[in-house]
């Protein structure tokens, strides 16, 4: 099934058709994206809650692209290198991976753990990153490791939050060794 884009900025959008592509495991997955303001993040995915929620093979997905990089709250995410992006996108494909062979049950459980408890949090969102390099997404999830922990202007708390939630880059180059 073709990807669907939805006010996609063109960079994102041609970042966002190489991820498809490139993940073999999501091919037949209704993966819409969406182009706008995000309060806190700067890309998130999230089943989209309708009565295909509830059989996880028809059940669609909504990745949302923020406006701005939360990386340094100015630099329009259109604007990051392409491997950046892509690397993002994996990252985000990775959650879908894990969510698709969900029950309905087992993704309202998921929301509810991923919102109360900071332990399961990391663990999502290193399995995101761990599904992604499974993949063939190892060298673009790197670079934007790399890209977001050595900016020059971050925002300390969004680079604390990836410290304490996300793999290092040291640590992915582990898991590639092994």
């Amino acid at each position: 099934m073709s990807p669907n884009v939805e006010d996609a900025n063109t960079s994102i959008n041609e970042a966002f058709l190489e991820v498809r592509k490139r993940f073999e495991n999501l091919k037949d997955a209704v993966i819409y994206l969406n182009h706008r303001e995000i309060p806190s993040s700067s890309m998130r995915v999230q089943p989209i809650l309708n009565l295909s929620f509830f059989n996880k093979n028809t059940r669609s997905y909504r990745v949302e692209v923020a406006l701005t990089s939360k990386i340094d709250s100015k630099t329009p995410m259109n604007d990051l290198p392409h491997d950046v992006l892509v690397g993002w996108l994996a990252h985000e494909l990775g959650h879908v991976y894990d969510y698709k062979n969900r029950s309905w049950w087992g993704m309202l459980g998921y929301g509810v753990l991923y919102v109360t408890s900071r332990r399961f949090m990391k663990k999502a969102e290193q399995r995101a990153d761990k599904y992604a390099i499974q993949n063939g997404f190892l060298v673009d999830i790197l670079k934007t490791k790399r890209y977001m922990l050595n900016h020059i202007e971050m925002d300390e708390k969004y680079k604390r939050r990836l410290q304490k939630y996300y793999y290092s880059p040291e640590e992915i180059e582990a898991m590639a060794k092994d």
